[in-house]
This record gives structure tokens, C-alpha cells and sequence, in this order.
């Protein structure tokens, strides 16, 4: 598949709003089996066989963000202006945390105090979900040096071993025995060059063979893991997790097949909304946790049967944290806006705070 004109177009592309936002409903999905019997139930049976299929394809959802830093980053240079560009992403794991502690505090019944409180947050557990933004400010600060070693290579071939040498060191050793494992807990580079090299090359398969790489990645994973565990509770395998190579294909081939498309069907205004919604994807996953917890333990959802229980809970908490990352970045607009120094706040109006949002 050759890389279309929207992936080269300088333009916003509605391709890549729709991969942050799918990789989103991603996350809610593969954590909505924690909130389930998933992980309680005998591997056994059809529906534990699809459920586990389900499972598998929804762990694209943690490499789909990755891949697409690598698109969106790889043509980063060491400035200071580089830096000041993670100040959006801490601002609003630290909103976050704050409204998760609050979350346990008022709702949970938990006490801390102000030390413990600010222990939380700098050690990533004030936000259940924020072990994502630990690894990230880790990226980040290496990606300019990982964008030098990357074009430093100067044909595709050079660039294509050394994503190959990441695959080799950090996804097939989780499936290959006798190969060396030490690397395996750097994946996330891995993913990163491959979003590297796909901007730069993109992929030449027909999109009908895109779909069916998929679709064995996934069923290869899950063969691997229900074989392993028939009889017994999930496990967790090299198989399953987000750096195994069954995994790592069905990234690779979601991310590839969602930005093929062309979107012409997507006026301005859509396009407007998509970027808006897109941007509030961060926020909405570090305060998914807050969503997980009141729909999956709510009376409600438990006395709906099986599958429209799966299928409501998830809508609800995709939804749920969407509206709640609308008042975490109106809350940074603000912060912005003050470290400004604008004055007269209260005249904007939210109607004006979100038309200024989408801009």
C-alpha cells in the first residue's frame, strides 16, 4: 500500500485524528475486560475464544500511540523551543491526577495527606493509567537523538535493518525462546521507528492483504494464548502483550489500513471537530480510570446481560472520558491564559473558551 496523499499532505490530516481516537477507544476496550469475569473465567469454549480474540486485537491500543509519535515526531531537532512542547502533556497529567486523587477522596473514601498526595503524583499513581505518561516523558526526552539516528542512515535499506534490529531486540524475543531478552522493555522505540519509517515510506500492500495480516496477527495471538491457558485462568504470555510479535503486526497493519484511506467524505467543519476531539484524547485516558470506576461498578450496567452490558459500558466510559477531558483542557486553556496574563477571565463565555479551543 502506497502512502496516500493525505499522510504526505501538510494540511491537519483526518486520518491520524482518527487513528489517536480509535487507538482511545482501544484503551476503554482491553480495560474494560479488567472490569469484567475475563480474567476469572476458565479459558474454555466459543465465547471465551472470541472474547480472547477481542482482547488481543484491542492491545493495538498502546502501540497505535506510539507508531503515530514516531509519524508525527520523527522531524524533531534539539532546540529549546522542543522542550516547552511538553508542557501541555504534564500540565495535564498533573490536572488529572489531581481529579483522580480527588475522585478516591470524595467518592472512595481514601485519605492522604498533602505529602502523600504529591508522592502519588510524581511516582505516577495519583492517575491509575498514568504508568503511559512515565514512559512517554522518557521518549520524549530521547527522541531528538532518536530522530538523528534514524536519518543519520540515508537510504531505506540502512533504516529498514534498523527497525528490523528493534524487532529482533524487543518484540521477538517475547516469542522466540533461545533469542536474547534483555531488550525486550524497550519496545516502545521499537514502535517509535516503525512510525518513523512509515512516514518516510510508508507501506506497498494492497489494502485486502492489510486486512488479512491483521486478522492472523491477532488470531495467531490468540491460538498462542487460549492453547496455553485451556483449562486455567488468563496468563499472562509472551504472546499477549504489547510487545509480541502478534501484537506488534496487527499495530503495524491497523495503523497502515486506518491512515489509507482518503476521508473525502470529511468537510472543514468535521475535520474541525475530529482535531478537537483528538486533542482531547490524553486527557480522557489518564481520567478513564474515574469513568471505569463508577460505570463498571454501577448496579445500572450489572443488571444488563452479557454482550449489550460490554457494549454500553464501553460507550459510556469513551463518551464519559471525552467530556471529562473537556474540562481538563478548559482548565489548561485557562492556566494558559493566566500564565498569559490575560486579564477579564470572566468574560468568555464556555461557547467562546470552546470556540477558541478549536482553533
Amino acid at each position: 500500500m502506497k502512502k496516500s496523499r493525505a499522510l504526505s499532505s501538510k494540511k491537519r490530516n483526518p486520518a491520524l485524528d482518527i487513528v489517536r481516537i480509535f487507538a482511545l477507544f482501544s484503551v476503554v476496550g482491553v480495560h474494560a475486560f479488567l472490569n469484567s469475569n475475563y480474567y476469572r473465567t476458565t479459558m474454555r469454549g466459543t465465547t471465551m475464544f472470541l472474547a480472547t480474540y477481542v482482547r488481543m486485537f484491542l492491545m493495538i491500543c498502546v502501540p497505535l500511540f506510539i507508531i503515530l509519535t514516531g509519524y508525527l515526531m520523527c522531524h524533531k531537532t534539539l532546540d529549546r523551543k522542543y522542550y516547552s512542547k511538553a508542557a501541555k502533556t504534564l500540565v495535564l497529567y498533573l490536572l488529572a491526577s489531581i481529579v483522580c486523587l480527588l475522585f478516591k477522596i470524595v467518592f472512595q473514601h481514601n485519605s492522604f495527606s498533602v505529602g502523600e498526595a504529591i508522592e502519588k503524583i510524581f511516582d505516577f499513581s495519583a492517575a491509575p493509567y498514568a504508568w503511559y505518561i512515565e514512559m512517554y516523558i522518557g521518549l520524549f526526552l530521547i527522541i531528538p537523538f532518536l530522530n538523528l539516528a534514524f536519518y543519520g542512515l540515508k537510504i531505506k535499506k540502512q533504516r529498514l535493518t534498523l527497525v528490523a534490529t528493534c524487532i529482533f531486540l524487543t518484540i521477538l524475543p517475547q516469542n522466540l525462546k533461545y533469542l536474547p531478552n534483555w531488550w525486550v522493555s524497550i519496545y516502545p522505540i521499537c514502535y517509535y521507528f516503525t512510525g518513523c519509517y512509515l512516514r518516510e515510506y510508508g507501506l506497498k500492500l494492497r489494502r485486502l492483504a492489510v486486512v488479512m495480516i491483521l486478522l492472523a496477527s491477532v488470531l495467531l495471538g490468540t491460538l498462542r494464548t487460549f492453547i496455553c491457558c485451556y483449562g486455567r485462568n488468563f496468563e499472562w504470555t509472551g504472546w499477549n502483550g504489547h510487545n509480541s510479535i502478534a501484537v506488534y503486526a496487527a499495530s503495524v497493519m491497523t495503523f497502515v489500513l486506518l491512515s489509507s484511506f482518503k476521508y473525502r467524505w470529511i468537510s472543514g467543519k468535521l475535520s474541525k471537530i475530529l482535531g478537537y476531539i483528538s486533542g482531547l484524547v490524553l486527557g480522557a485516558y489518564l481520567c478513564s480510570w474515574i469513568l471505569d470506576e463508577i460505570v463498571w461498578k454501577g448496579q445500572i450496567i450489572q443488571s444488563v446481560p452479557a454482550i449489550p452490558r460490554a457494549a454500553l459500558g464501553v460507550s459510556l466510559v469513551f463518551c464519559g472520558s471525552l467530556l471529562l477531558s473537556v474540562i481538563l483542557n478548559v482548565l489548561y486553556w485557562l492556566l494558559v491564559k493566566l500564565a498569559q496574563g490575560t486579564k477579564n477571565l470572566t468574560c468568555y463565555t464556555p461557547f467562546q473558551i470552546g470556540k477558541n479551543m478549536l482553533k
